[in-house]
């Protein structure tokens, strides 16, 4: 989180990795529209045939948001925190 990180841009050279970043706020309801239906059409199919899925670390109830707060904090995750409702 914030507006500032340290990299090791050796590592991403030599592995021929790029850093994207985007931002939609300046973007209409329009242009965002389009690209949610673009975005669907492209990875829908791999999204519902399971092939595409995200990286879920762990799911707590809802009572444990707290724990849930924590370890996003210490940053002791990989992939999502769930909090499960009902």
């Amino acid at each position: 989180g914030g507006g500032s990180a340290e990299l090791d841009l050796g590592s991403r050279v030599l592995r021929r990795l790029q850093i994207i970043g985007s931002t939609l706020r300046g973007r209409s309801v329009a242009e965002k529209a389009d690209l949610v239906a673009a975005f669907v059409e492209r990875f829908g199919p791999a999204i519902e045939a399971g092939r595409v899925a995200p990286v879920v670390d762990r799911v707590l109830p809802i009572e444990e948001a707290g724990q849930a707060h924590r370890v996003l904090e210490e940053s002791s995750h990989v992939g999502k925190v769930i909090l499960r409702v009902g």
